[in-house]
């Protein structure tokens, strides 16, 4: 009995692992060049002050979670899905009048490696 205990203890430790592992993202950092490697996750973090649509542009970055909080901040969620570069754009969805929209535009670029 004692046996099947540790057994059932350090598979719950392996799984929890293992899942520990999956949710661990990298944080994109806007205007930075950021480097990931293909299978990694990566999250770019939004406050609540602004609301921001965001765009992919060289495909190695696959979109697997968007969440929107109660407070309005939104986090994205990506997975490198093969090498190469990527650039994601985040844009205001509402600019103030007199506002440049490349004052307050975002840009994350990636390299996803082997």
């Amino acid at each position: 009995m004692r046996a099947v205990n540790m057994y059932c203890v350090a598979t719950v430790l392996t799984i929890s692992a293992s899942c520990a592992r999956t949710t661990a993202n990298v944080r994109l950092e806007p205007e930075q060049d950021n480097t990931l490697h293909v299978g990694e996750t990566a999250a770019v973090h939004f406050g609540f002050e602004r609301q921001y649509s965001i765009g992919s542009g060289g495909g190695s970055l696959v979109l697997i979670k968007r969440l929107i909080y109660k407070d309005g901040s939104a986090v994205y969620v990506y997975r490198a899905a093969r090498v190469g570069p990527d650039t994601l754009v985040a844009a205001p969805v509402d600019i103030p009048d007199g506002l440049c929209i490349s004052c307050v535009t975002r840009h994350y670029f990636i390299k996803v490696v082997p």
